[in-house]
C-alpha cells in the first residue's frame, strides 16, 4: 500500500533479507497496542477483552470471506474447465465466503454497544483512509484495471 501511495511511501519499505514490511508492522503493532492499552484501562478488562475477542472475530470472517468472493472471480475461467475446478475454485470458496458471511452477520446482530462502536470506529477510519488516497493522494491503485487469471500458454504452440 506504500508503493502504489495508499499510505506513506516509508510503508512500502521491505527489510532486504526478511522481505517483510518492517516499518509498517512494527508502526502498526505500536498503534495496536497503545489502543488496547488504552481502552483496558478506561473499562473493565473483561469486558474488553471480549470486545476485543468478538470484533476480531468478525474482521477476520469479513476478511476471509471477501478474499473467497475475489478468488473465485480472479480465477473464474477455470470454473467451466472441469467438474474438480469447478467445485475447488467455484462452489467451495463460494460456500465459505456465503458461510462466513452469515456468521459475521449473527455476530453483528449480537453485539453489545461497545462492540458495535468498535466496528462503527473501525469502519469509519477505514472509508476515511480510502477517501483520503483516492481523493488527496491520488493513489494510481484507483486507476489500475480490473484483471483475471489467463491459463498460461506454452512455449512453441502456434
Amino acid at each position: 500500500m506504500g508503493t502504489d501511495r495508499l499510505l506513506p511511501q516509508m510503508f512500502g519499505w521491505v527489510h532486504p533479507k526478511y522481505r517483510t514490511p518492517a516499518v509498517g508492522t512494527v508502526i502498526f503493532g505500536l498503534i495496536t497496542l497503545i489502543m488496547t492499552w488504552l481502552y483496558i484501562y478506561s473499562s473493565s478488562v473483561a469486558s474488553s477483552f471480549d470486545t476485543v475477542v468478538e470484533s476480531v472475530g468478525v474482521l477476520f470472517a469479513l476478511f476471509y470471506a471477501a478474499t473467497g468472493i475475489a478468488t473465485t472471480w480472479f480465477y473464474r475461467v477455470l470454473l467451466r474447465r472441469s467438474a474438480k475446478d469447478a467445485l475447488l475454485v467455484g462452489a467451495l470458496p463460494l460456500a465459505g465466503a456465503g458461510a462466513l458471511l452469515y456468521i459475521a452477520a449473527k455476530s453483528l446482530l449480537d453485539f453489545s454497544g461497545q462492540a458495535l462502536w468498535s466496528m462503527a470506529g473501525i469502519a469509519i477510519a477505514g472509508a476515511l483512509a480510502l477517501i483520503f488516497a483516492a481523493a488527496v493522494k491520488r493513489s494510481s491503485f484507483f486507476r489500475l484495471k480490473p484483471v483475471r487469471y489467463e491459463e498460461p500458454t506454452q512455449e512453441g504452440e502456434a
